[in-house]
Formats: C-alpha cells, sequence, structure tokens
C-alpha cells in the first residue's frame, strides 16, 4: 500500500486509501471494543497517508445495526451498504478538496 501511494503522489495524483470491514470485524469489535485491523490503521497513521476507515463510519451511521449493510453477514455490502460507501467518499472528496489542483 505505501509504495501504490507514493507511486501515486509521485504521478501527481491524490491517493486515499480505503479500509472495509467485514461484518465479522464489525461483530469483533462490538465484543472486544476494537477493530481486529487497528494494526494497520495504526501504520497508516504512522505513515501519515490518507485513508478512509469505513468502520467507525459504519457503525454510526447504522446506529450499530451494521448487519443491514451487508448480504448474510459476509464480507460484501448490500446495496444499501454500497449506497453508504459511495456517499462516505463523495463527502470525503469534497470536504478534503481532492478535486482542486
Amino acid at each position: 500500500m505505501h509504495s501504490f501511494y507514493l507511486e501515486a503522489e509521485y504521478l501527481g495524483l491524490k491517493p486515499v486509501l480505503t479500509v472495509f470491514p467485514t461484518c465479522r470485524d464489525l461483530e469483533y469489535f462490538q465484543k472486544y471494543k476494537k477493530y481486529p485491523y487497528e494494526n494497520l490503521i495504526n501504520l497508516l497513521e504512522q505513515k501519515n497517508l490518507r485513508y478512509i476507515n469505513f468502520g467507525p463510519i459504519i457503525m454510526k451511521k447504522s446506529k450499530n445495526n451494521f448487519k443491514i449493510l451487508y448480504d448474510r453477514c459476509g464480507g460484501h455490502f448490500n446495496i444499501g451498504g454500497e449506497t453508504l460507501v459511495s456517499k462516505v467518499i463523495q463527502e470525503y472528496i469534497f470536504e478534503t478538496n481532492l478535486l482542486e489542483k
């Protein structure tokens, strides 16, 4: 990821990494109050890479009823989940002025 990020920046792009939790990741969070991928988030923070962590966003926007955003409690979002993801990415792009040169 770091190599991709640096290469994208070298090419004049504005990369944004996305961390999509599985439904099982969010079940883990509910039980242990931490995400199983926290080491990854910590690494992204240390490297000062731009990213979106969808775990907290999904928990907040679904009011902890995250299972409604997944097909069965598998790894893929349903239409509601995909809609949420697209809206969050759109908001992020505008809030961080990524479209400006």
